[in-house]
Formats: C-alpha cells, structure tokens, sequence
C-alpha cells in the first residue's frame, strides 16, 4: 500500500495544521510549548498523527447548557 491508499502516520507542520484545521502557527507553538510530542528529521519536524489527536483529546471542552 502505497501513502496515497492509506493515511500517513507523520505529517509536516503545515501537514498538521490541514489536518487540524488550524493555522501552522498553532501546531508550532504547541510544539515550542512542550505539549505536543515532535521528532526532528534533520531540519524537519513531524509529528505522529496519534499525538495530535491525543493533543485534541486533551483539550476537548463540552458546550455548557444554557
């Protein structure tokens, strides 16, 4: 199986971001923060798809009733 038939496991910032919906500004600062786990490749960094979704688990809220 090639990456194109089955999602990536490690995705860029910018890749993070899209899967996040969020700007790359976010996922570095997250990054630069502590909070969320990183491996450098040389220059670049990536990050496990199963991080970011923890990441997000972590910071859920629930909508308060009003």
């Amino acid at each position: 199986m090639g990456v194109s038939t089955m999602a990536k496991r490690w995705l860029n910032i910018q890749e993070s971001a899209d899967y996040l919906s969020v700007v790359a500004y976010t996922i570095r600062n997250a990054i630069w923060s502590g909070e969320l786990p990183y491996v450098r490749c040389g220059k670049r960094i990536i990050v496990d798809r199963a991080d970011l979704d923890r990441w997000c688990e972590t910071r859920k809220q629930l909508e308060r009733a009003f």
